[in-house]
């Protein structure tokens, strides 16, 4: 397997990421109820994002804690919604990628649902 290395590899990776996500019992009403009505849009936003941080770039903009804790209030993000995320996005890439930058982009994923957790818990005990 060959390690995520260009934007056409992340690409690959969101698309095969939501494909799952969206109908996954556990999660699918976070994309189908919330980002529905402009998901092709928040893949690109998304692929902005992970191309930030595997590749050092400048692409996205805004503030994804800010987005999250805005859908919380929509519809709460529950602890089982985080670990199903993680799990989903660590499957894909793991059956896809191999290497420094597939690493990278799971330990990263790890640390951002965790302080998203902590800020949700935080700001609603």
């Amino acid at each position: 397997m060959k390690d995520i290395r260009t934007r056409q590899d992340l690409t690959f990776l969101i698309d095969n990421f939501y494909d799952q996500a969206i109908v996954h019992p556990e999660i699918s009403r976070y994309f189908n109820d919330v980002v529905a009505q402009h998901f092709e849009t928040h893949k690109v936003h998304i692929c902005d994002f992970w191309d930030d941080l595997i590749f050092h770039g400048n692409k996205y903009k805004g503030n994804p804690m800010l987005v999250h804790l805005n859908m919380h209030a929509e519809k709460t993000l529950t602890p089982l919604a985080f670990k199903t995320w993680l799990g989903l996005w660590e499957k894909t890439i793991n059956e896809n990628f191999k290497g420094a930058n597939a690493d990278l982009a799971l330990s990263k994923a790890q640390q951002i649902g965790a302080l998203m957790q902590f800020k949700i818990e935080k700001t609603n005990p």
